[in-house]
Order: C-alpha cells, then structure tokens, then sequence
C-alpha cells in the first residue's frame, strides 16, 4: 500500500489475520505454501508500513534501513521463489510440474542475485509525491541488462 503507513499497517493487520486463519483452517498440507501467501503478504505490508514510520519520524530513523530490506526482500527474493513453490505443491499433473520447476528455478535464481544486490548495493527508501520510492546508492548489478527484473514480474519498462 504506497499511500501512507496507516494504510500500509491496516492492510497487513487485514492480510495477516486472514492467513493465520487460512493456515488454521486448511486441512492440505500440500497447500500450505499456497495458504501461507497472505501471511507473507501481511508482514511486506507491515514492513512497508515501518519504512514509512521511519521515514516521517527522526526517533525511528536507526530502523530505517532494516525496515527497507525486510520490504525489498520479500519483494525481490521471497516472492520470485515462493510462489512458483506454492503452485508447484499443489500440481499433480508431471508436464506442468516440469514447467514449474523451471519457472522455480529461475526465481531461484533471481533470487540470489536479488540477495546479493540487496546486501551490497545498500538501499535505502524515500517519499516521492504520495508513493515510497526504493533504490540503491551502489549499482552492484551492473553485470545485468537494465529493466531484468521486467522478465520475472512482466513487467515492462514505461520509458
């Protein structure tokens, strides 16, 4: 929720509420990694919500940083791995599992490469116009072609 940290901390009291239940009231297991996936969604939105606080209150300022890489983190190494996981779990058909698979690995891999980048690049998060802007002072990604994550969350560029 890029508006604000009230409506980033009520989406994940929401979304955090509704996974715990969905996670105590599913009987699969083999949908669990699938079930989980508001659970996840609540703590980004919470850590969202942090970034804000920190960003509009000097007192919170020293949690700023851990703040930005719980968000980005889950955005960029979490979610590219999980998902593909969690939709994999539940597959029973052997042609799709192979396709997801490979879909698995290629958010693996951005995920490490995301790790990376996050724990050398030193990001770090500011207000522009009503939204949260994220980025890194260091290019510790420059061995990849600008815009690569558009492969992974279709997402083309708006240049």
């Amino acid at each position: 929720m890029c508006f604000s940290a009230t409506a980033s901390l009520t989406s994940s009291a929401i979304l955090a509420t509704t996974g715990a239940t969905a996670l105590y009231v599913n009987k699969y297991h083999h949908q669990r990694w699938f079930v989980a996936l508001p659970l996840i969604f609540g703590a980004q939105q919470a850590a969202e919500g942090m970034v804000w606080l920190t960003l509009q209150n000097s007192l919170l300022q020293q949690w700023h940083l851990a703040a930005v890489i719980a968000f980005i983190s889950v955005a960029f190494v979490i979610w590219p791995a999980w998902i593909p996981g969690a939709i994999l779990h539940m597959e029973t058909a052997k042609n799709r599992k192979l396709g997801l698979r490979v879909c698995q690995g290629m958010g693996l891999f951005f995920a490490v490469v995301a790790l990376y980048v996050i724990a050398t690049g030193r990001p770090r998060s500011e207000i522009v116009g009503q939204c949260l802007n994220y980025s890194f002072e260091k290019n510790t990604a420059s061995f990849f072609p600008p815009n690569m994550h558009a492969v992974f969350y279709f997402d083309p560029p708006l240049d």
